[in-house]
């Protein structure tokens, strides 16, 4: 099967092979990766590092999609690193991964990178009561 590769550092987006999970995960450099919905019709997920936000080396490597309907910018939707556009179907033992049915130029025309883009650190205590501990 092949995936839409998105390479944010090289700005580069392609087809690439991808037999399995765990090569996905090799050729995105991270240990966990994360399936976020990003069509249901049709049916298209984005595999990306789950941990990709904890880096320290994240600068140049965020983009996002362009909304091609409103043709204006998700600014909710930051992503960021090497992630890879999949398919999704319907098996009899739940869903799997697939070859997306996009063309690779479909997405390019959807993806705005965002060089000087960072995350706001964020921080946020919550404070617990005894009694709740119990």
């Amino acid at each position: 099967m092949k995936g839409i590769y998105i390479n944010p550092l090289t700005k580069t987006i392609e087809y690439m092979a991808v037999d399995d999970f765990y090569l996905m995960k090799d050729i995105m450099g991270c240990e966990l990766a994360e399936r976020i919905t990003i069509s249901e019709t049709p049916p298209l997920d984005l595999w990306l590092d789950e941990e990709g936000r904890l880096k320290s080396d994240r600068r140049g490597k965020y983009f996002t999609f362009v909304n091609p309907e409103q043709n204006v910018i998700d600014a909710n939707n930051t992503f960021v690193g090497p992630c890879f556009v999949m398919g999704r179907k319907l098996t009899a033992e739940g869903m799997d991964m697939c070859s997306p049915s996009v063309d690779v130029e479909t997405i390019r025309d959807l993806v705005l990178w965002l060089p000087d883009y960072e995350d706001e650190p964020v921080m946020e205590f919550t404070p617990i009561k005894i009694k709740e501990l119990h």
